[in-house]
């Protein structure tokens, strides 16, 4: 919910009124959080996609009917598509009972173009049994696991991708530590170059005739977030709401 500014401004410079598809990958906060704001926003969604695979809640209180939606459930071995790209569905392979990391749904998007490997936040167990399994996933372009954490993205998997582009979404004042400096050197070893979120809007990649290329979106957001900052105390998890400016700003609609 607190990167919604982020989002809006996304998309509105990128002209995107209606979203065919929104894919859940798994049901952690940090991920699940953003579907009070896409209800609410009235941004129309064709279709909700999930992992079938998760433990923290039961089946009816998942966080897309949570919010009123149904969610189409995603195995191993689907495919989803629009025009001339398909979503491969990779994994989850088996449910885990412990790290909900590790029931992230793992994604190949495939086009024309390229191909784009969507990890979720999988962890080593997951990204194991999907190298032992013998997925082909090799890209051009890899969305790093679980924030550039240090208990994934082992050599195995960054060879496997040898993608061009590495793009890591993280910030480390909410997951501190991230990106690791080993996560990095793996990717790098493996040709590919690192890309990270933190301190800018976001990363734009894209695919044409087989190479990636990529760019910082570092769009203000003040038409949004106006003169209130948000600042994160990861050690003591506490969020600070500040009005820096020198008029009244309401909060209406807004929510943590």
């Amino acid at each position: 919910g607190y990167a919604a500014g982020k989002l809006r401004r996304a998309m509105a410079e990128m002209g995107v009124e209606k979203l065919d598809a929104v894919f859940l990958t798994h049901v952690d906060n940090d991920h699940a959080g953003g579907l009070t704001y896409l209800a609410q926003a009235g941004i129309p969604v064709d279709a909700w996609y999930a992992s079938p695979c998760f433990f923290k809640f039961k089946k009816k209180k998942h966080p897309i009917r949570q919010i009123g939606q149904e969610p189409q459930w995603l195995e191993a071995g689907a495919t989803v598509r629009f025009g001339e790209t398909e979503f491969q569905v990779l994994a989850p392979l088996s449910k885990s009972e412990t790290e909900e990391n590790d029931n992230s749904l793992v994604l190949m998007m495939v086009c024309p173009d390229g191909r784009m490997l969507l990890t979720g936040d999988m962890e080593g167990p997951e990204e194991d049994a999907l190298l032992q399994g013998g997925a082909d996933l090799a890209c051009q372009v890899l969305k790093v696991p679980n924030h550039g954490d240090d208990d994934a993205t082992g050599a195995g998997l960054a060879n496997a991708a040898g993608a061009q582009i590495a793009v890591i979404s993280t910030d480390s004042s909410e997951k501190p530590g991230t990106p690791d400096a080993d996560v990095i050197a793996r990717l790098e070893q493996a040709g590919s170059q690192v890309w990270v979120t933190e301190g800018h809007g976001g990363v734009e990649v894209r695919l044409n005739q087989g190479t990636a290329d990529a760019n910082y979106l570092d769009w203000a957001l003040s038409e949004f977030y106006d003169d209130v900052r948000l600042t994160v105390d990861a050690e003591t998890e506490r969020m600070t709401l500040e009005n820096t400016g020198d008029k009244d700003v309401s909060l209406k609609d807004w929510y943590l």
